[in-house]
């Protein structure tokens, strides 16, 4: 068997029967990895251009992070350690302390990069601690920290045949644990529901929206993500800048929005392009856009080149002077396949 066979294999059965929707489930998370890895390579560069982002899209690592190549970075390695914690767990209720004691492994396994709203949370000496911490200090924050790592919430959901209700619920509920504000909530929610739609129902992008639109319509959701939604209307795309304060949910929640409307547009791979070449958070931005891309189109829709290389690295076993930062193995990208 070979590695992209056995990748397949290791994830079959885990989401349901339908291999198109096994397609979905796979894309959706590697959809967001292969992103993260390639913005890795952009990530804090001041000025680059559209050459740069085509080489950072082949997986060569490096840059100021000096990551590995296809090494994926904070936004990856919590989405799947909410995997572990969601492992086992049914949607009737959110597993919060089980997920908080996984995101104090995280910050305490020394990550090279985290967002600070997300290391005061996680700095709490218990599970219990954590969502107190953020409750009172991170209410103000509006960063993309929770947004990166949400995806999960969407799956697992999806898998046990909750509804959209229920999705939004827990979305809200892992935001809490790190990022309190409303704001932050509710753009877990209505991206969290949107993304569960695609995965239920294939393809259907207009669909995903209209719930989306329906969450915001009926759900007390705050004036500001419904401002976000309306502007992922009519924003031109190709004259968005992601600057200033790169790191502001705005950025990731408009452009995924953006690129769902117009998904008839973009491939996986132009997708993934036209957020790089935006600049700001570009690790954080295409992850969180290679989610619903990849969610669309399914793993096989992700290029090979683009894939291969994050799917292979292992973070675990970087020799001395090798490229990367070496992990504990809990964050290899293979391990979203069998988590499922």
């Amino acid at each position: 068997m070979n590695p992209q066979e056995n990748i397949c294999a290791r994830l079959a059965g885990r989401i349901s029967s339908s291999s198109s929707e096994l397609q979905a489930a796979r894309g959706c998370l590697v959809g967001g990895m292969v992103g993260d890895a390639a913005g890795a390579v952009l990530e804090f560069r001041r000025y680059y251009d559209e050459d740069h982002v085509r080489v950072a899209m082949t997986m060569p690592g490096g840059g100021l992070l000096a990551v590995g190549p296809g090494q994926i970075t904070d936004d990856s390695e919590l989405m799947l350690a909410l995997l572990h914690g969601l492992r086992g767990s049914h949607p009737s209720a959110f597993p919060a302390e089980a997920v908080a004691q996984r995101y104090i492994d995280w910050l305490q396994s020394r990550p090279f990069d985290m967002g600070n709203t997300t290391r005061l949370a996680f700095s709490a000496r218990s599970p219990s601690e954590v969502p107190v911490l953020a409750a009172q200090l991170n209410t103000g924050s509006e960063a993309n920290g929770a947004l990166m790592r949400a995806a999960p919430i969407a799956l697992w959901c999806v898998k046990h045949n909750m509804p959209y209700t229920t999705v939004a619920a827990h979305a809200r509920a892992d935001s809490r644990l790190s990022h309190s504000s409303k704001v932050c909530q509710d753009a877990n929610a209505v991206f969290c529901v949107a993304l569960a739609h695609l995965l239920q129902h294939l393809g259907d992008y207009k669909g995903a929206i209209q719930q989306a639109e329906m969450l915001i319509s009926t759900d007390d959701v705050h004036p500001t993500v419904a401002a976000w939604m309306e502007d992922s209307k009519s924003m031109a795309i190709s004259s968005r800048k992601c600057v200033p304060n790169i790191g502001h949910a705005k950025h990731a929640f408009t452009l995924a929005m953006h690129l769902l409307r117009n998904s008839n547009d973009y491939s996986y791979e132009d997708a993934i392009f036209k957020v790089l070449t935006l600049g700001g958070d570009t690790d954080t931005n295409a992850c969180i856009c290679g989610y619903v891309m990849g969610a669309l189109r399914g793993l096989d829709g992700i290029p090979e080149y683009m894939r291969r290389p994050v799917l292979e690295f292992d973070s675990s076993k970087i020799p001395p002077g090798g490229q990367g930062h070496l992990r504990p193995d809990t964050y290899k990208a293979i391990h979203a396949m069998d988590l499922l």
